[in-house]
């Protein structure tokens, strides 16, 4: 074999009947890393040694596989890798979980490549992590016109990669910039703008055990037309009243 390669194409000892995954921790949490094994063996259950397997996550999975310390296997793209089984008839795999919670948010399948065997596929489970900070809607930047509604604004407990928990028992507090609050209840509230203070504010929250969160800048345009217009010259430059300036 070719210095630095990783054979895939393999010899195997026995014709394979059946294939399996392990998943070091079936029911993962978010982002976190494990070993995954795939077996292959023939019909009295024994391992086959030298058969190329292909391990792949399905299309809309979060996952990530990689390359097992001192086990070779060759990466196809990010969710898909091959290798030989051993002598003990696995092949061993990296795979990062998905960032995204779900019963079904990661699906691997695991085929024994040039045999009959039936794939074998395995639904992830994959688990939110422990409580990391609060998502503040509005997650984008928001232009309130004057005589606009209140806008809505809610706080939800999300994990480090923004899936979401239960509150429980905590306690939030509400804050606001370039404006006031109005009908706070829990973990929702309302904001209105005052350009008089801040054309440009924010809302956030703040709980009992020290986790924050804040939404995106909320502007709100004052009524009426500005006193000095900015006006676009011919040459490029910029003037309010008699005084003009070029952008950099």
């Amino acid at each position: 074999a070719t210095r630095g390669a990783v054979e895939v194409l393999g010899t195997p000892n026995k014709p394979v009947a059946r294939v399996t995954v392990a998943l070091a921790e079936p029911a993962p949490c978010v982002g976190t890393t494990q070993t995954t094994t795939v077996r292959v063996s023939d019909t009295d259950g024994k391992a086959v040694r030298g058969q190329p397997v292909l391990l792949a996550l399905a299309a809309g999975s979060g996952g990530v596989l990689d390359k097992e310390p001192a086990k070779l296997s060759l990466a196809v793209n990010d969710q898909a890798r091959r290798a030989l089984t051993d002598s003990s008839g696995e092949a061993v795999f990296r795979y990062r979980v998905s960032r995204r919670a779900g019963a079904e948010a990661d699906r691997m399948e695991a085929t024994a490549e040039f045999s009959a065997a039936s794939a074998a596929k395995v639904v992830v489970p994959v688990q939110p992590g422990p409580p990391h900070h609060y998502v503040v809607e509005p997650a984008r930047p928001r232009v309130l016109q004057p005589g606009d509604p209140p806008l809505a604004v809610t706080a939800t407990l999300a994990d480090e990669f923004d899936n979401s928990l239960p509150l429980g028992n905590r306690e939030i507090k509400w804050s606001a910039s370039g404006g006031k609050l109005l009908l706070v209840k829990g973990t929702s509230a309302t904001f209105r703008g005052d350009p008089a203070r801040q054309w440009v504010g924010r809302v956030a929250v703040k709980d009992d055990n020290g986790l924050a969160g804040e939404s995106a800048p909320i502007s709100t345009l004052p009524a009426g037309p500005r006193p000095n217009r900015v006006r676009l010259l011919p040459n490029g430059y910029f003037a309010v009243g008699g005084k003009s300036w070029l952008p950099l």
